[in-house]
């Protein structure tokens, strides 16, 4: 990922994030010099730049001449931040009530998607979080698996191999490749397969398949605790 798919991954469009970068690069420039370098039309060149100022992400400068100047990284960085936090408050205060008469079987594919619904499951658990998984797969959710152990949130893991996360109870024993179990707070759960380019998974909150699944983790945490009996990490 390039700098300027990373910005619109932040709400940027593409001309705005073409432009930021070319103020950034080049300093202080009017519409016709950021068309010029970026090789977009004048007239959508001044329309993005007038949007990035409109948003905060571009200042105009005072001068003979309309210029714009990008907003320091870090400035942005912290705005961005600031933003973002208001609005996941405001979405959780005004959200209409969830209607959970129902658990239903939601699939899950891709391996991209499925690792986000990992990261998804583990950033909301705030009691306990079970996982088995390759360590491959570890790899690719250990920032998560972090600060779910910073906010006090009892991590179990069992892999392929030993994969050391401070904090955390890791188990391994020999484990099918591409198996992916997790279980978060005892109430969601996340089973399937998720190979090096593939995945697909079924989430769900059903009781039946929470169950099911928390059977088939106790029994291989049972196997390893046999070789590790101080450990404490039974679903």
């Amino acid at each position: 990922m390039d700098f300027t798919t990373t910005l619109e991954t932040l709400g940027f469009t593409g001309q705005e994030a073409a432009l930021y970068r070319a103020l950034l690069e080049h300093g202080a420039l009017n519409g016709y010099e950021a068309a010029k370098e970026t090789g977009i039309s004048r007239s959508n060149a001044y329309h993005a730049l007038a949007s990035l100022v409109d948003k905060g992400f571009a200042d105009r400068v005072d001068g003979d001449s309309t210029r714009y100047a990008a907003l320091p990284p870090e400035d942005l960085a912290a705005l961005l931040r600031r933003r973002t936090e208001t609005g996941i408050g405001s979405m959780l205060a005004l959200a209409p009530a969830r209607k959970t008469d129902s658990a239903p079987f939601l699939s899950v594919s891709g391996r991209d998607k499925v690792l986000q619904k990992m990261r998804i499951l583990i950033d909301s658990a705030r009691d306990r979080a079970y996982l088995s998984c390759t360590t491959d797969d570890l790899d690719e959710i250990r920032p998560s698996l972090e600060a779910a152990l910073a906010r006090g949130a009892r991590i179990t893991i069992l892999s392929n191999r030993p994969w050391p996360l401070e904090g955390a109870v890791c188990l391994s024993r020999r484990k099918a490749r591409g198996q992916v179990r997790l279980i978060a707070d005892g109430a969601r759960v996340l089973t399937g397969e998720l190979a090096a380019t593939t995945g697909a998974c079924v989430l769900s909150e059903n009781i039946h398949l929470v169950s099911l699944i928390k059977d088939s983790l106790t029994h291989e945490i049972e196997l390893v605790r046999s070789r590790t009996p101080d450990k404490d990490d039974s679903p």
